[in-house]
């Protein structure tokens, strides 16, 4: 560590040399740092056109090795401060392709988010008009008109023998008990509603149905006799034939249309005999007015003349759907056994050689010329 004294004359001399090196530079005549300072540039532009050379040579090497690679210039490329690619351009509102493509992706997207809830939201329209229109169509077919027709025809007179027995059987001399017979008889009859369904599968439901029209066809013929005695039979073959005609009727729906509407179906068929069963009215008014004879000639004979026939045309179609039925089974089963047969052939070629060859043996017709 140099003494205080000593640092002090260090620090006089440094500053005295200071002065003597400004005063010097002064002294230097201005054209001299001209020409220095001139010497000076040419020095560093030739330093920098060295390096600027160097520069282009090694940027043509990357540029001949990217050419060789991805066959583009560099030239092609934006500028290291530009944050689009070559394969970006831009359109007037700055966005690029990329964007754009973005931007239809999306409207297609939406375009079918809107045509899938479309599709949804008139899926419960749609469904509602195919099944209307199903169930149109089977309101319009003819054979459940003509059953319509059927039911509502045996309907006005069986309704008319309910509202007028009791009536009619006061007029031949009943006193209460034949009454009392009918309800009994009535209601027994529900004891052979398993025969009826019986004979429906057995015999099909045209014969079924011709069997209950004329049951309660008899049963005015026995009314219009006129015998108190007789109506027993007549009171008992109306509870059968009535069982039988109720029953029939939605046996035949069921049968011939399915159970998918079947609700629909009956109760319509129920809804529209309700309104025609109210021409029982007039009929009862004839009845009190002296003529029950002739009125039950009537009803008896109509239904015998007008339901009849459809129970023929109902059975004879019913046949037909059998046989047609019966064909398609045939077949299938024609068609499963002949596939069972060429598999079981194709299985066992040695067993076909050996037939064959017995086949010679045994010397066919079409060998005898």
């Amino acid at each position: 560590m140099l003494p205080v004294g000593s640092s002090f004359v260090l620090a006089t001399d440094i500053t005295s040399r200071g002065n003597t090196s400004s005063n010097n530079l002064m002294q230097i005549p201005r054209s001299e740092l001209s020409t220095h300072s001139s010497n000076a540039k040419e020095d560093e532009q030739q330093s920098g056109g060295i390096n600027n050379n160097e520069e282009d040579e090694s940027l043509e090497s990357l540029d001949s090795l990217y050419s060789s690679k991805t066959e583009e210039s560099l030239d092609a490329l934006p500028p290291l401060n530009s944050s689009l690619t070559p394969n970006s351009p831009t359109n007037e509102n700055g966005n690029t392709s990329e964007d754009k493509i973005e931007e239809e992706e999306w409207e297609d997207d939406k375009q079918n988010i809107n045509a899938t809830t479309a599709v949804q939201s008139s899926l419960p329209t749609t469904t509602l008009r195919s099944k209307l229109h199903r169930i149109l169509t089977i309101l319009i077919q003819k054979e459940y008109l003509a059953l319509l027709g059927w039911f509502s025809l045996l309907i006005i007179p069986l309704q008319y023998y309910i509202g007028t027995i009791g009536y009619q059987l006061e007029k031949l001399g009943d006193d209460g008990h034949y009454t009392n017979i009918f309800s009994i008889t009535y209601a027994s009859a529900a004891a052979l509603a398993p025969f009826g369904g019986y004979l429906s599968d057995r015999l099909g439901l045209g014969l079924t149905q011709g069997l209950a029209t004329s049951l309660s066809a008899v049963s005015f013929y026995f009314l219009a006799v006129g015998n108190l005695q007789s109506q027993i039979v007549g009171m008992s073959i109306y509870s059968i034939g009535r069982l039988l005609v109720f029953g029939m009727y939605f046996s035949n729906i069921g049968k011939r249309f399915g159970y998918t509407n079947y609700g629909l179906l009956a109760g319509l068929g129920l809804m529209v005999t309700a309104i025609v069963s109210l021409l029982q009215y007039p009929l009862i008014t004839l009845v009190t007015n002296g003529y029950a004879k002739q009125v039950n000639i009537i009803c008896g004979s109509a239904l015998l003349i007008l339901g009849l026939p459809y129970c023929l045309w109902l059975g004879i179609r019913e046949k037909k759907d059998e046989q047609e039925q019966q064909n398609e089974v045939d077949d299938t089963t024609i068609n499963e056994a002949t596939t069972a047969t060429r598999r079981h052939t194709r299985a066992t070629p040695t067993r076909q050689s050996s037939l064959f060859r017995a086949s010679f043996i045994r010397k066919p017709s079409y060998f005898a010329q």
